[in-house]
């Protein structure tokens, strides 16, 4: 009986301590702090904290924290604001009263709008069906839609997903919507019928289902805050799946972390978890051209690299792609580095980055809503912010039939005969882009040719300014420079419009003052020989290799000059070649410096005369006439389907010379290049012995008369003029009529 009692009231004392602990988790209260970001120390600081940022903005940083992670801030010296000091009563009170889950839907209810948009459009649907189960062995959906749903079609296929994160149940809601918006739609809405007849949407409404029915018991009424899996770490729970996928996974500490208790821990391994096994298996069972993951918050687009301050080889497409979604959305765009932090293990990279178990996907990423919205928006912030998501959707889904026709063709390859005695010829050129070949091409003559110095006082037409402007703060000779720009994530270019033809002994020099971030920003010099298509860094007396910070790809310009200097760059790897040259400038998020000033640029090569002869030629030739003596140079652009056009083809030259010239003077016999005794023997030898005759020309070089014979009168001519100071031989016609 004892024993029995004491066992009782182990229990009773356990179930009492259980009690109270869940009760002391479930008081546990999140808070969101406004840390300033004032200085590079402050970012570092707030680092080495390792908080959950969760929005970045103009020297700020938003953090969610607890009772710890607040006292921890307290005492780190950073000046901070609690914005929020419960966010989930903050979150609660912006619902809609009455509704579980504060009006978003239970994951049984995402799970039933599933099934209740395939039982309503069984010829465009196929049903929902598990692709695989969670670490708790919650069912992974996917469903499809298409013209033909059931069957595999040549058709692009996309596979857009959410959450990821279980905090983000914005994402779910958008998917659902933009299955409505596909199946209400269809048969009756031109782009949405042709887009379910000619693609293959796969779509998976909630990727974490452990997490996000975490969130659903432990906050019945909407706003938990559980971000991770539920993957049991010890001492901590949850992995973070987006820093979980293979390429790059770990390859540092600022990416993911490696530390369980952090919101962005990478777990054990790639693919250690059973959520990203499944989605792993999946998209390498597919072809897909496009996969959307949806996360939230910060209105923005996001695309590779994450893992690295660098640019992938298809930068220009991404570009073009955020482009366009930037303009129907309104999202901030770029790589996650260039906005926000650098990334490492995340679906995105791995999309992209892996090609070898699958095909390349162009991989990109939302962030559905602003800070306000926060990741529980206010019930009446639902409709707008799918409705927002939903011009993109559709975008991505355009663009999958041909994405390369959303960047320039690629550039013509032209040739020509480079001396030519006639007023015309043809010009030739090849166009080998398959993926967006030219619809006619622009085919231009330059003359006019110079070489020297840019001093920045002219509008030159030189230079294509892509954030750079023309500034009058500062500059060397007279009044103007080039200016990088100083802001935020700025990544501004400034490229020759004419390719420089490298000579011996060459190089670039230039002025410039700069007050750039030590360390952190940096300025490049690059040189292209491709036309822009790739570009190399230069090295020069204002580089350096240091990258103290990651931040330097190579020849960088950081720091400050505190002068005016002079910078030159040997292009002694260039001799030969015709390269682009271009200023970059790339700033990070956080301190922004001075920036760049750029004046007295040379080499510099530019035409007096740049005419268009057409825009319309459709075949790879083009005859040019109506030339005068001169030196010509040509090139060529593609325009494509999209009126985009290409970058300049190579320039290739073509010297006219309609009227003959001579190097030899008429009754020099003997082309010595002066006339004497020698050339009358000469003469006379050939008219009666039938010796060698006049050269270079057998009767212009020995027509002393210019009768337009060679005789015995040719000598006497040519020995009165040495011997007596008779008249030049030859005085009276000009060389070249003998050359007709």
């Amino acid at each position: 009986m004892i024993i029995h009692r004491t066992i009782a009231a182990c229990l009773l004392a356990a179930l009492i301590w259980a009690s109270f602990t869940n009760q002391i988790q479930a008081a546990e209260k999140f808070q969101q702090a406004r840390v300033t970001i004032e200085t590079r120390a402050d970012y570092l600081a707030l680092k080495a904290l390792s908080l959950d940022e969760v929005y970045t903005g103009e020297k700020f940083i938003d953090v969610i924290v607890n009772a710890d992670e607040l006292q921890a801030l307290s005492v780190s010296g950073l000046k901070y604001d609690v914005s929020i000091s419960d966010m989930t009563t903050f979150f609660q009170s912006r619902f809609e009263p009455g509704k579980s889950m504060g009006g978003y839907r239970t994951l049984s209810e995402i799970e039933l709008a599933m099934d209740s948009i395939a039982t309503a459009n069984p010829l465009i649907v196929r049903p929902k069906w598990s692709i695989g189960n969670s670490l708790e062995g919650r069912p992974i959906y996917v469903m499809k839609i298409s013209d033909n749903p059931l069957s595999d079609e040549s058709e692009p296929e996309l596979y857009y997903y959410a959450a990821h994160h279980a905090r983000e149940v914005i994402t779910p809601e958008a998917l659902i919507y933009f299955m409505r918006y596909l199946t209400n739609n269809y048969g009756t809405n031109p782009q949405v019928t042709y887009l379910v007849n000619n693609r293959e949407f796969f779509v998976s409404t909630c990727m974490n289902p452990d997490g996000y029915y975490y969130n659903e018991v432990d906050e019945p009424g909407g706003g938990g805050l559980w971000r991770k899996n539920r993957r049991n770490n010890g001492s901590s729970f949850g992995v973070d799946l987006n820093r979980n996928y293979g390429y790059q996974w770990g390859c540092d500490d600022e990416g993911s972390s490696p530390t369980g208790s952090s919101e962005t821990y990478r777990g054990t391994g790639p693919f250690s978890e059973p959520e990203t096994q499944v989605e792993k298996a999946f998209i390498e069972s597919r072809n897909f051209v496009v996969t959307l993951s949806l996360h939230s918050f910060s209105d923005l687009f996001l695309y590779p690299w994450g893992y690295d301050r660098i640019y992938t080889p298809d930068n220009d497409l991404f570009a073009a792609m955020a482009d366009t979604v930037a303009a129907l959305a309104g999202y901030s765009v770029g790589p996650p580095w260039q906005l926000l932090y650098p990334v490492n293990g995340s679906s995105d990279d791995w999309g992209y980055g892996e090609q070898t178990t699958k095909n390349k996907n162009y991989a990109v990423t939302i962030e559905i809503g602003n800070d306000t919205d926060n990741f529980w928006p206010p019930t009446n912030r639902i409709s707008p912010l799918v409705q927002n998501v939903l011009g993109p959707e559709l975008f991505l889904a355009r663009m999958a039939e041909a994405p390369k026709k959303l960047v320039p063709p690629k550039k013509p390859l032209i040739y020509a005969q480079a001396d030519i005695a006639v007023s015309e010829f043809d010009l030739y050129w090849n166009h080998l882009d398959f993926d967006n070949p030219a619809q006619s091409y622009e085919v231009w003559q330059l003359s006019g040719y110079t070489r020297g110095s840019d001093n920045i006082e002219t509008v030159s037409g030189n230079w294509l300014e892509d954030g750079f402007t023309v500034s009058t703060t500062r500059a060397v000779s007279g009044t103007k420079s080039y200016f990088s720009g100083t802001a935020s994530n700025l990544n501004n270019t400034l490229t020759a419009v004419n390719a420089l033809q490298v000579l011996a002994g060459d190089s670039l020099k230039f002025n410039a003052w700069y007050d750039l971030e030590d360390g952190w920003d940096y300025a490049y010099v690059e040189a292209s020989t491709n036309g822009g298509g790739t570009w190399a860094t230069l090295p020069g007396n204002i580089t350096t290799n240091t990258n103290p910070n990651g931040n330097n790809i190579g020849n960088g310009i950081t720091g400050a000059s505190a002068n005016w200097v002079q910078a030159k760059f040997s292009l002694a790897s260039y001799v030969g070649q015709n390269i682009l040259v271009r200023f970059r400038y790339v700033s990070d998020g956080f301190v922004n410096d001075p920036g760049l000033w750029i004046d007295d640029i040379s080499p510099t090569e530019t035409y007096s005369v740049q005419s268009m002869l057409t825009n319309t030629e459709t075949d790879t030739t083009y005859h040019v006439s109506g030339l005068t003596d001169g030196a010509y140079y040509y090139r060529v652009r593609a325009k494509d389907a999209e009126n985009q056009l290409s970058q300049f083809s190579n320039l290739e030259l073509v010297n006219v010379s309609l009227t003959p010239s001579c190097t030899w003077l008429v009754g020099d016999a003997n082309g010595s290049g002066t006339y004497s005794v020698s050339d009358a023997i000469l003469v006379i030898a050939y008219v009666f012995l039938g010796g060698s005759a006049p050269a270079p020309d057998a009767i212009g070089s020995g027509d002393a008369d210019c009768n337009g014979m060679v005789t015995i009168s040719d000598a006497l001519w040519i020995i009165a003029n040495v011997f007596a100071g008779g008249p030049t031989p030859g005085a009276a016609c000009d060389c070249v009529e003998y050359l007709k």
